[in-house]
């Protein structure tokens, strides 16, 4: 209540809203604080200003530019989207902002908490607030109001508010639960009052003292109204007014919950600035009615009977000597005012303890009027012994009325002052000998007086306070006697407003020490005498500085023991550790002697920790450990597109439309490939020459936790049985569940194969041959290890998921199932992880992007199992055609063959992947590098034999001479590129100059040769490094410029010395003795392809490509633009205008969203395009609202809006009507999104669409 109160008056005497300001002025108060209770958009603030203050005044964004700060839109890392806002300027934190409006304004308490968060977080961010605590709130002075009008501060001026200011004051030096917020808001008031000082000031005043006041009578503490002089007068001791001890006990429940409450209640009556009405003699009666009240004899003394019976408590006459303990009520007593209507009730008579004596039975007449007051509390204990103020400050805590009983302990009460202890005691036996029901208790009062010693003034209140909120004693320092500040300059403009309670108190006595220094400097302040009786400077023969000073010695003492102890333990700990440490060296050098004697290979396990459990183990065939991911379909790697396109626009004209269609995607050109394979091979062959998934591929992430399986499966089931008790976000029954620890979705569980991260099985040492290595690879190729069983039923679940993860129409090229398409199934799931990965370092390895933690070596090593399994014929005679090498059967490696695929028209990734998934797990990494070599070798020929067909005739002939003149033809590209000119003319391949466009016939320079090479190299050198880094575990190069990307790749494969600098020729890797066999043996095969089919064969030839990144289409730069083509466009498959068009942001679909005209049963239009044109993933801009819906898998979220107004604002449903632009930033971030596969994890506002869309 005293808060409410301060608060109220402070709003009162401050705010000036209808005291001459200006409207100009009111609006800039009114923004100023709507921007310091939070960041605001610019139509919040048109909204939410008052209706004079609105969007509409002329001022509003001259204002706007003065106070607030624009901040552009922004997303968080979790990918919430936040729009334009404006947010204070500094200086409005320092000059501008008022606590007490905002308070007047905010609707909830928290908007006002939200504003001193933020003002305190500037403080500390600019350096003017340094301590620990938490600045006060920085109240401002209020201007001078109209000349006109009557200013409010005169209440200041008033002799009722100095009293209750130094009434509060003293309760906030003694009681340290008085909240901070009642201390500054009476420091403001008091400061307000001091700078609001119309009587004149006389700096010939000295300390003064007002020896008596009478408590509650307020208004006589001071003789004057001016406060600069009442607070240098000191109150020496109060005297308590004389209640009627007429108290109604009731029996409440005890509440031990306080808060705050109860020094409100006990300033109940200080804000109302009256007396108690005395009490007429008389009783009330049932009806209301007072009746006379009969005196007692002169003679006759009145007190309690004691009984032990609950009886009723009747007033008896006793001997003399004894008097009735009383129950004051004060200022200083927490005490709770009765009803001021006056009570008198007769009391039942009651026998006393000599039964010969007659019982009397008297009604009490007080002998002059009284209060009437109820005490609802008692002293607080009297070990406190800071004086009766003190003591009167620490209340019970609880609201039950004092029960007082029939009978009690009557003691002698001498007359003069009442002590703590005698209170104390009168009270405390009032409450333990309280009687049931509601009895009333009266006695005459006593004539003693009772007196509580203060000694205390404003100023000297001032001073405590200074001390004790800055924690060391004489801590108030004059003006005179420390260093300028500008946050304490006498000038009322250039004072801080930024501080602790120490700082704002100092200003108040500062200007008090002003207001009543003289000009003689001889003359001391009366601030500085004040200081000096509290605390005696050094020297001084006052015993109260030898108090100080041994208090101060025995402090230090404690210290300078303390730091001993400390300093004794760390000592221990340090020769603790001492010992630890040289007894591990022994250890490690005993070991280390050991293991130069024998030289043993330890095969060290690694661990991991599950996190349902958090056990920690390896991961065992027994009870395996698997990785938490999520699986999911994608098609991102189908919507790249050439590298010589242009960009890919939204047509928002007819003209664009046609250049869109004209465009080409991957995943279009790889279903052509497809076509063409699948007609002139086998399947066996042609499944070992490619990999699909650009379209329905299958990509894995994870958030990097373990789990083991079987702890997986229990937490599986719980999700299940919970599923129907809540609303729940994930489908439990299709394997989806929130990782235990970082709340990811996920919906498998990757398991870690056993021998993951074992010791090698196959090791090779030292620098050995190629073509050693390459013999070696054939005996490794031959015989297909074959897994455990244990192994492979533990994994098989996985499996089952990997291929559920995406659609039936996505998992193979042919309707039949067969081991083949089951392999490469397999093989293109590693392959578009390494894609995905790829894409999302941004299309190269030279761009250092941080990744989510890795899930490739675990997802290949199951991989690698199944594959094993599914192997029918071992590669080992792929392997012998790649390098010319004989297998051990002693058939011969250069037969061409049939219905096999030409190896200069394979995709030599998936070779690489096929090969490397049916090796033995843990490889040497030479054996991985002899690959690498050889298939690099591959690529090279590859890519000359490419660049041969678009020469003119003229130049193969030039090509041809210099191969037959050179006499190291492998050592360049050109001599290398006459030699496949020269084997490949015996086919229909080159067709004649005439045929060819001019864009066709190129003329090609050594560099230009090494140049295409290298490009053309670069994909398959990209996907090689990431399959060593992950699988090694080596760090990738740091690439610093795009063009040295090849040499740092070839160097990080090993194909090149570091030293060495290259040719892509000298990267080359033979593994027989006469390379030029093998390359015709390679170029007969193409010629026997070609001949039965030149088409197909000139197609797949030339069909490689560099694809750009997989990017959406560029959105124009205003919406008016997309509204005005789409909104009246008919759907090309219903032909009408759809209610609610939508726009694919990939391909440029437009689909009618909720309507079943364009249905295809089971799903709806929008549904059914999310599946064929992203696996399940698509995202719409909605035309009719601007806004951006994001549909995953059976899920759909309004993922936000691309398109922002001239302030940065949203205009969803476009109900605004503002014209709205394209905000780069934001589109950047749903693309960055699509292609991290990250919508599952950045958005929170998912809805099951039940194909509804």
């Amino acid at each position: 209540m005293v808060e409410s109160a301060l608060t109220f008056m402070a709003m009162l005497l401050s705010i000036r809203t209808n005291l001459g300001m200006s409207e100009e002025d009111i609006m800039r108060q009114e923004m100023v604080t709507l921007l310091c209770t939070g960041n605001r958009t610019h139509s919040q603030l048109t909204d939410l200003l008052p209706e004079k203050c609105g969007s509409q005044n002329k001022d509003f964004e001259r204002f706007l530019g003065e106070v607030a700060v624009y901040k552009e839109p922004n997303f968080e890392s979790g990918g919430n989207m936040l729009q334009g806002m404006y947010m204070p300027q500094s200086h409005i934190w320092e000059c501008e902002y008022d606590p007490l409006h905002v308070m007047l304004r905010a609707v909830h308490r928290k908007d006002f908490q939200a504003s001193m968060d933020r003002f305190t977080q500037h403080a500390r961010q600019s350096g003017k607030f340094k301590d620990s605590g938490t600045p006060w709130p920085p109240f401002r002075m209020p201007k001078d109001v109209h000349p006109e009008l009557i200013d409010p501060r005169k209440l200041l001026q008033c002799k009722t508010m100095h009293a209750v200011l130094l009434i509060i004051l003293h309760r906030a030096l003694n009681d340290p639960e008085i909240p901070e917020q009642v201390i500054a808001l009476t420091v403001y008031i008091l400061e307000m009052a001091v700078r609001f000082h119309p009587h004149s000031v006389s700096p010939k005043d000295t300390l003064s003292t007002i020896h008596e006041v009478m408590d509650l009578n307020l208004s006589d503490w001071f003789p004057e109204t001016c406060l600069v002089q009442n607070s240098f007068c000191s109150v020496r001791s109060v005297v308590l007014p004389q209640p009627v001890e007429t108290i109604t006990s009731v029996v409440e429940d005890m509440d031990v919950d306080r808060g705050h409450e109860s020094m409100d209640e006990d300033f109940t009556e200080l804000f109302e600035f009256v007396s108690y009405p005395s009490l007429p003699g008389g009783s009330i009666s049932e009806d209301g009615q007072c009746s006379p009240a009969s005196l007692p004899p002169a003679s006759q003394q009145l007190a309690l009977p004691p009984s032990a019976s609950s009886g009723s408590g009747a007033l008896v006459p006793v001997s003399s000597g004894a008097v009735v303990p009383r129950l004051t009520s004060s200022a200083f007593y927490n005490t709770s005012v009765l009803p001021r209507e006056p009570l008198s009730l007769p009391g039942p008579s009651t026998p006393t303890q000599n039964a010969s004596e007659p019982s009397t039975s008297t009604s009490l007449v007080p002998r002059k009027p009284a209060p009437v007051v109820a005490a609802t509390r008692v002293p607080a204990p009297a070990s406190l012994r800071f004086g009766p103020l003190d003591m009167a400050s620490r209340p019970f805590r609880g609201r039950q009325l004092i029960k007082l009983a029939s009978s009690m302990a009557v003691t002698p009460v001498g007359s003069g002052r009442t002590t703590p202890d005698d209170m104390e005691d009168s009270a405390m036996l009032a409450e333990e000998r309280g009687i049931e029901g509601r009895e009333t208790i009266r006695a005459l009062p006593s004539s003693s007086r009772h007196v509580i010693d203060i000694d205390e003034s404003i100023v000297s209140l001032l001073l405590k306070l200074h001390s004790k909120l800055s924690g060391h004693p004489d801590s108030y320092r004059l003006p005179s006697e420390r260093p300028s500040d500008p946050s304490t300059s006498s000038d009322d403009s250039n004072e801080s407003r930024i501080g602790a309670g120490p700082h704002f108190i100092g200003l108040v006595l500062d200007r008090l020490a002003r207001l009543s220094t003289t000009s003689n400097p001889d003359i001391p302040s009366p601030v500085q005498v004040q200081r000096h009786k509290i605390w005696p400077p050094k020297g001084s023969s006052v015993p109260h500085a030898a108090t100080n000073t041994k208090e101060a010695t025995d402090r230090e003492e404690r210290r300078r023991k303390a730091k001993e102890r400390q300093m004794k333990l760390m000592a221990e700990f340090a020769n603790r550790q001492k010992s630890f440490l040289k007894k591990a060296m022994e250890i490690e050098s005993e070991d280390c002697d050991s293991m130069d004697e024998r030289e043993p290979i330890v095969t060290v396990a690694k661990e991991y920790e599950c996190v349902i459990c958090s056990q920690t183990s390896p991961s065992t065939a027994e009870r395996p450990i698997g990785m938490v991911v999520l699986l999911q379909a994608t098609s991102v790697l189908g919507h790249a597109h050439e590298e010589s396109s242009g960009e890919r626009k939204l047509p928002c004209s007819d003209e664009e439309r046609l250049l869109l269609y004209k465009d080409e995607s991957r995943a279009a050109h790889m279903k052509l490939c497809f076509e063409q394979l699948t007609q002139h091979f086998d399947d066996y062959s042609w499944s070992q020459s490619v990999n699909i998934g650009w379209e329905g591929g299958v990509h894995a992430q994870s958030c990097g936790h373990f789990l083991h399986v079987d702890c997986h499966k229990s937490y599986m089931l719980a999700q299940r049985s919970q599923q129907n008790q809540r609303h729940q976000v994930l489908a439990v029954e299709r394997g989806e569940y929130t990782c235990p620890l970082c709340r990811q979705l996920a919906n498998s569980v990757l398991p870690i194969h056993p021998e993951m991260g074992e010791a090698l099985s196959i090791a090779k040492k030292g620098n050995t041959p190629l073509p050693t290595l390459a013999q070696e690879l054939v005996g490794l190729l031959s015989q297909v290890p074959v897994p455990m069983s244990t192994i492979r039923k533990a994994m098989a679940s996985f499996m089952e998921d990997l291929t559920n993860a995406t659609f039936g129409q996505y998992r193979s090229l042919s309707f039949l199932p067969s081991p083949h398409s089951v392999m490469l199934f397999v093989c293109s799931v590693a392959r578009t992880n390494l894609e995905v990965e790829l894409v999302q370092r941004g299309g190269t390895l030279g761009h250092s992007h941080t990744l989510k933690k890795s899930c490739f070596v675990p997802l290949f090593h199951v991989l690698a199992l199944h594959a094993k399994v599914l192997t029918e014929t071992p590669y080992a005679r792929l392997w012998s055609h790649l390098t010319g090498l004989p297998l051990d059967d002693n058939a011969s490696s250069l037969t061409p063959l049939e219905r096999e695929v030409p190896l200069l028209i394979r995709d030599i990734s998936a070779v690489l992947l096929e090969i490397q998934l049916t090796l033995p797990l843990n490889l040497d990494k030479a054996y991985y590098s002899c690959i690498v070599k050889i298939l690099f070798t591959l690529s090279y020929v590859q890519a000359l034999a490419q660049l041969s067909c678009k020469l003119s005739q003229s130049a193969r002939a030039f090509w041809k001479q210099k191969s037959a003149e050179n006499g190291d033809p492998f050592g360049a590209p050109g001599p290398v590129l006459g030699l496949l000119i020269d084997h490949l003319e015996h086919s229909p391949l080159y067709v004649a100059d005439e045929d060819l466009s001019p864009e066709q016939q190129k003329e090609w320079s050594k560099d230009e040769l090494e140049y295409e090479v290298r490009k053309f190299s670069l994909p398959f050198l990209r996907i090689a490094s990431l399959i060593q880094a992950h699988l090694y575990e080596e760090k990738l190069p740091s690439i610093k410029e795009q063009s040295r990307e090849f040499e740092a790749l070839v160097q990080f494969l090993g194909l090149i010395s570091e030293n060495k600098m290259s040719l892509a020729s000298s990267c080359l890797g033979w593994a027989t003795t006469d390379p030029n066999i093998l390359l015709r043996t390679w170029c007969q095969d193409y010629n026997n392809f070609a001949s039965k089919s030149i088409i197909a064969a000139r197609n797949l030839l030339v069909s490689r490509r560099q694809w750009k990144q997989p990017a959406l289409l560029e959105l124009p730069a205003t919406y008016d633009r997309l509204f005005k083509y789409y909104l009246r466009r008919t759907c090309s498959v219903c032909h009408n205008i759809p209610k609610d068009p939508s726009i694919c942001l990939v391909c440029s679909t437009m689909v009618c969203l909720r309507e079943n005209c364009c249905r295809q049963h089971p799903t709806y239009e929008a549904v059914h395009h999310s599946i064929n044109c992203g696996a399940g993933t698509a995202i719409y801009v909605a035309v009719n609202s601007s806004t951006i819906i994001v549909i995953r898998g059976k899920r759909a979220c309004l993922w936000g809006s691309v398109y922002l107004d001239s302030f940065g604002e949203e205009d969803r449903d476009l109900k605004r009507g503002k014209p709205l632009f394209l905000s780069v930033e934001r589109y950047k971030l749903l693309q960055q999104q699509w292609l991290n596969h990250s919508f599952d994890h950045t958005t929170r506002r998912w809805v099951w669409h039940q194909d509804n869309l």
